[in-house]
């Protein structure tokens, strides 16, 4: 086939897709061209014919391949850049803030993480998935993996991190491990935790907290927690007022309710909640013990 047919049949359709994309690829053609670039006429579509043909027939068939690869690997961005913008505004409409969105391990579904948690919706934005995906394998032998809490995990750890500097540290001498825990002054569990942190040290565990205003953002527990984060001794103030006493009225740019909606995004129902340091969830009290022999597990069986 004469390149001329071959620009005709096969690169002429995918350049109405593409030519907007012309001049920088022109660039790019040209570093590797040994001569100059054919310049058949002031349009892009011109253009790109000239570089076609010029490409076809210095290289052949390979100069094909990494135009077609070009053109497609184009087209198809733009077609998922219409998707996700299609399915951000579909959500939007029932009320769900999309924060990522990401193609699931499904074919034809996203992954979405929204204010409210994570989900799945499908391509076409006309179903939606809540709760959990596991993955038995390629192999003869089904190995169950949950994808769902998976990715949990990570964001969970993420988004720790991202709140790295309004953590109240509580650290272990020999640092082995680090977990943190949504936690309210006035929850009885949250106090039990926090009267045996000297159980959790000596296994190596330094235990880190954000709040969890159990009684809402507005509540008096809410308020309270505010100023133990803002106090100009934060770990003072938290062994203070789970001690029973109450905290002096503080202010600061930290927002604990933030770090409320932060917990309820991250599956955070009640407290205390303790995030392991591969990113699952626990919730409720454990014993020292118990959270090591979880967090050991877990290494092993990597």
């Amino acid at each position: 086939m004469s390149p001329g047919r071959v620009y005709r049949r096969c690169i002429k359709p995918i350049i109405h897709a593409v030519s907007g994309e012309l001049q920088a690829e022109n660039e790019r053609l040209k570093r590797y061209n040994p001569r100059p670039v054919l310049w058949l006429g002031s349009s892009p579509q011109h253009n790109l014919k000239g570089i076609a043909l010029n490409y076809l027939q210095l290289s052949g068939v390979s100069a094909l391949l990494v135009l077609s690869s070009w053109a497609w690997s184009a087209a198809a961005q733009a077609t998922e850049n219409d998707t996700t913008d299609a399915l951000h505004e579909r959500l939007a409409k029932i009320g769900l803030r999309v924060q990522t969105l990401q193609p699931a391990p499904i074919d034809g579904w996203y992954q979405v993480v929204t204010e409210q948690g994570l989900l799945y919706v499908s391509d076409d934005g006309q179903h939606m998935i809540t709760g959990h995906l596991y993955s038995l394998g390629g192999a003869e032998e089904p190995v169950v993996e949950n994808l769902t809490e998976q990715a949990n995990g990570r964001l969970r750890l993420q988004a720790i991190a991202e709140r790295d500097d309004e953590l109240i540290r509580y650290p272990a001498a020999e640092v082995k491990y680090e977990v943190t825990v949504f936690t309210d002054h006035t929850c009885g569990y949250c106090r039990t935790l926090h009267n045996n942190l000297d159980q959790f040290h000596q296994l190596g565990i330094s235990v880190n907290y954000l709040a969890f205003p159990r009684g809402g953002a507005d509540s008096r527990g809410a308020r309270e927690i505010q100023s133990i984060w803002c106090a100009d001794d934060p770990q003072q103030a938290l062994n203070n007022a789970k001690a029973g006493q109450r905290p002096a009225a503080a202010e600061c740019d930290i927002s604990t309710n933030e770090h409320l909606q932060l917990g309820r995004q991250l599956g955070v129902n009640g407290t205390p909640a303790m995030i392991l340091p591969d990113g699952r969830l626990l919730a409720g009290y454990r014993a020292a013990p118990l959270i090591l022999a979880e967090i050991e597990a877990a290494n092993e069986s990597r």
